[in-house]
């Protein structure tokens, strides 16, 4: 396993709190080799750039870690399918880096690290083997059967400290294989964090339970040093090993909601497609199939592979991958995306994309890198967690010893020790903004919107003024006709018969929009023979024994027709038949039907609204006017664009330029954010931060709604996580007991400690739900 990849995906097992987070990425970032690396809690992914996969893994399971792996079982076919190990290796090196492969005389198996291999291509590159197993490495049953220990004896414990004849002995038997096999995680995580000089969650749970049970079992063994006989805690140290396991239990089940959106992205990809194999359609595994293979897509069917229509007609429900609700017609020529839902006709279809490809695992791949990627406001949560666990156990220590000077005892300084350590895990505020921006991310995705990370949502929560492209961004970048000129002995009728006769056998956008509008009125067309393209200026041909010439001025020029005087502005196409000129066809860019809608909502959203063209002004400003653009600067070059952007910059405007062509790219990396319409060139794309998949600009006010509400659900967590633990560490430390006689046991604090988490990942959960509606 040794290749290298621009970013590597590792899901970290043993990771619980933002301490650990912090102290790996700390680690991962001191080695040379790494460019960058990122650790996430709330994902437990490390995301690492720069550096072998081995390294990587090892550097991981140094720092006390180990990694998630998934194994496929390959049966042969036959008898003979059977290969060496080293033939394997080398095969694998084609697909991706694995861990480890066996082979038997029955079988292959294979296992990998999640994310580093792409199934389907190894899938293929073993298609010879048939039934296939996959599967995913999830909780170990070792650490089930802890948590379902650690909680059925803390029970017990709890049921017996209530009587009071009951032998500490007793207690103390049930209490102790609990700590020790239950708690042995916590402990070996406490030991890795200070054999590398930090300290984490674990550190405060292993000296808080530890010291719990060192004092009940003195108090047991050795009761003759206390002057009376005190109370012990065995149940206290058992529980807390039991609600932290149930914590972890819950969170995990928990935080696995907020990555729903991405579960549901996956499952849309279909594992079988019908594809032509000879004279037949056979069912195969998608990871078998190949560019320009035949796919056959039949009603009520996903759409396996992403494709061109090459025979059919149907409606395409893509609702899925661009939260567009209304199904979209295809037929021969038009794309098709995996994913999508095929409604009441049969599609043939050519694969123009496998695997990792297709769009839709591209949207799940930048959708992960998204929720990768830190917010710049998650640094100052990053920053208190590297000091606040060392600061908890200073503050704890200074509890015990100022309640033992103070006379109140042993026992008393015991409770508060215990109870400081454990209340203050800076769980909550390590999964403050991780979790939010997971849910953001996912919502957007499910909308169609692309975040390329959380410091994206981030500023475009900030964004005062939106500048806006013309074509391609407010109007569909497609010409329409718009005007029709004519020689006062031709009807309009006559005319585009004629133009659309001839046009008819053009692919070029003008001729489009002519045959578009000829069937638009349900005109006939006329046999039009000895047709002549010439590119870039027109067509001619014979309709009804007469010559027929479509084109531009100097095209009709050169043909010897005149042309009126008044036929000369614009952009236009001339019509002529037998050398004489009959008329004019002009046209505008059609505009976009959500355009005037989304302009509205920007404007009550306090935006300010920018148009930047290339077009004309006369053309800009019919546009802008009529959707309601607040300022609007036409003819201008991409530098010109940039250099607005720039200005705008330096008037401490927070800029969103929303755009789709290569003039677009320099603006969009200028600006704050720079986001693309998914139909646009890559270059666009590859510069934005955000990508918007709906070729409707609704989907630009859905995407700063989305970071508003993200980055206020992120302060809303850290506010109650910073609450929390600056009410919660004097109540564990007594503050309350002067004034009601109350110390807060360390049971409580632990179940305080879970709740605090929890309320941070529901927080979040509702971010969901209001995302989603």
């Amino acid at each position: 396993m040794s290749s290298t990849n621009s970013q590597l995906t590792f899901p970290v097992v043993g990771m619980h709190c933002a301490s650990c987070a912090a102290g790996l990425e700390r680690q991962l970032n001191q080695l040379p080799e790494i460019q960058k690396a990122h650790v996430n809690i709330a994902t437990h992914k490390a995301y690492i750039e720069g550096v072998s996969a081995d390294l990587a893994l090892k550097v991981i399971e140094s720092a006390g870690y180990s990694v998630a792996r998934s194994e496929v079982i390959l049966y042969p076919s036959d008898a003979t399918s059977v290969m060496d190990h080293e033939k394997i290796a080398e095969r694998c090196d084609q697909v991706g880096p694995l861990i480890h492969s066996q082979l038997s005389e029955k079988s292959l198996t294979l296992s990998w690290i999640p994310g580093l291999i792409n199934v389907d291509d190894l899938l293929e590159e073993f298609q010879e083997y048939g039934r296939t197993e996959i599967s995913e490495s999830q909780v170990s049953s070792t650490k089930y059967s802890r948590l379902v220990i650690a909680v059925s004896g803390a029970l017990v414990l709890m049921v017996l400290s209530m009587f009071q004849l009951v032998s500490y002995f007793l207690l103390m038997m049930i209490a102790t294989p609990i700590v020790f096999f239950c708690g042995a995680e916590f402990f070996k995580g406490a030991w890795t964090a200070l054999m590398r000089r930090s300290a984490n969650m674990y550190t405060l749970i292993t000296i808080g339970v530890v010291s719990a049970w060192v004092y009940s079992t003195i108090v047991t063994i050795w009761p003759s040093l206390f002057t009376s006989t005190p109370s012990v805690y065995f149940e206290a140290a058992a529980v807390i090993v039991a609600l932290v396991h149930v914590g972890q239990f819950l969170e995990s089940r928990a935080m696995s909601k907020t990555g729903s959106a991405i579960e549901s992205l996956l499952r849309l990809q279909v594992p079988i497609a019908r594809v032509k194999r000879g004279l037949h359609f056979v069912d195969v595994p998608v990871g078998t199939i190949d560019i320009d293979d035949l796919v056959l897509v039949r009603p009520g069917d996903q759409v396996p592979v992403d494709g061109q229509v090459v025979e059919g007609y149907s409606s395409v429900d893509e609702s899925m991958l661009t939260g567009e609700p209304l199904p979209v017609t295809k037929s021969k020529g038009d794309s098709v995306v995996s994913g999508t839902f095929n409604s009441d006709g049969t599609l043939k279809v050519r694969v123009k994309c496998t695997g990792s490809d297709t769009v839709l695992q591209q949207i799940v791949r930048l959708t992960k890198e998204a929720q990768g990627r830190k917010a710049s406001i998650q640094r100052l949560a990053d920053q208190v967690s590297g000091i606040f666990v060392p600061l908890v156990i200073a503050v704890a220590v200074i509890t015990l010893v100022a309640w033992i000077l103070s006379g109140y005892g042993i026992e008393h300084a015991m409770i508060t020790f215990v109870s400081v350590l454990i209340i203050a895990c800076p769980c909550a505020l390590g999964l403050a903004t991780p979790a939010a921006v997971i849910v953001g991310t996912g919502a957007a995705a499910r909308k169609g919107i692309l975040f390329k990370g959380g410091d994206a949502l981030e500023r475009i929560s900030k964004v005062n003024h939106v500048v806006l492209d013309k074509t391609g961004t407010l109007t569909t970048g497609t010409p329409e006709v718009h005007t029709i000129q004519l020689h006062p002995d031709t009807s309009e009728h006559d005319l585009l018969t004629m133009a659309a006769s001839l046009e008819v056998h053009s692919e070029h956008p003008l001729a489009e929009a002519i045959v578009g509008k000829a069937k638009a009125e349900e005109l006939e067309f006329s046999l039009a023979s000895s047709v002549d393209i010439i590119p870039g200026l027109g067509i001619s041909g014979v309709i009804e024994n007469q010559q027929v010439h479509v084109g531009s001025h100097g095209f009709l020029t050169q043909m010897g027709i005149t042309i009126p005087s008044d036929g000369l502005m614009g952009s236009r196409v001339h019509v002529a038949v037998n050398k004489k000129w009959i008329g004019q066809i002009s046209f505008n860019d059609t505009l976009r039907s959500s355009s005037k809608e989304a302009i509205s909502r920007l404007h009550q959203r306090n935006q300010k609204v920018i148009m930047l063209t290339g077009d004309s002004e006369n053309n800009a400003k019919e546009v802008g006017r009529e959707v309601g653009i607040d300022t609007i600067e036409a003819g201008v070059t991409p530098q010109q664009k940039l250099d607005y952007i720039t200005a705008l910059g330096e008037q401490n405007a927070v800029v969103a330029m929303v755009g789709d062509g290569i003039n677009d790219a320099p603006a969009l990396a200028q600006s704050d954010v720079g986001m693309a319409i998914g139909s646009g060139t890559q270059v666009a794309i590859e510069t934005s931060d955000v990508t918007l998949l709906r070729e409707d600009l609704n989907s630009v006010v859905d995407s700063l709604s989305i970071g508003r509400q993200t980055i206020r659900t992120i302060r809303q967590n850290l506010f109650f996580a910073f609450v929390y633990n600056t009410l919660s560490i004097p109540v564990a430390a007594g503050a309350l007991y002067g004034v009601f006689g109350i110390l807060l046991n360390p049971m409580y604090a632990s179940l305080a400690m879970t709740l605090s988490s929890l309320s941070v990942i529901l927080n979040s959960l509702r971010l969901s739900r209001a995302l989603n509606k």
